[in-house]
């Protein structure tokens, strides 16, 4: 269908995986973070079963869903999936319109310190 999924891992301290989804499925104003990120999860829930990562991507994708329900997301919102002395947590990166018709859209599930 023309999307592309960039799949970033980093880190040192924290492990960082990144999804950069470049869509065209979708549209609405960037400033729409709600939709966006209901739309993130969309994504992720499309593509986790294909995913081996040492975080629990199901889980943490599911808690950001009903965090989505529950309140305004805002970019780089901490949003915690595993507390602990090692916590695990989702950041929305950001929201871009690539071109007319293709729009970016970044998550990152975080682990660390570690």
């Amino acid at each position: 269908d023309g999307d592309r999924l960039i799949i970033s891992n980093g880190g040192c301290e924290y492990y960082v995986l990144t999804f950069r989804f470049e869509t065209s499925r979708f549209e609405a104003d960037t400033t729409d973070l709600n939709f966006w990120s209901s739309r993130i999860v969309e994504l992720m829930n499309g593509v986790t079963d294909g995913i081996d990562a040492p975080t629990d991507i199901k889980k943490a994708t599911s808690i950001l869903r009903r965090h989505i329900e529950a309140e305004q997301i805002q970019l780089y919102d901490e949003i915690t999936f595993e507390p602990g002395e090692i916590r695990g947590y989702i950041t929305i990166d950001r929201i871009q319109k690539v071109d007319n018709k293709r729009y970016g859209l970044e998550i990152s599930y975080i682990v660390g310190p570690l």
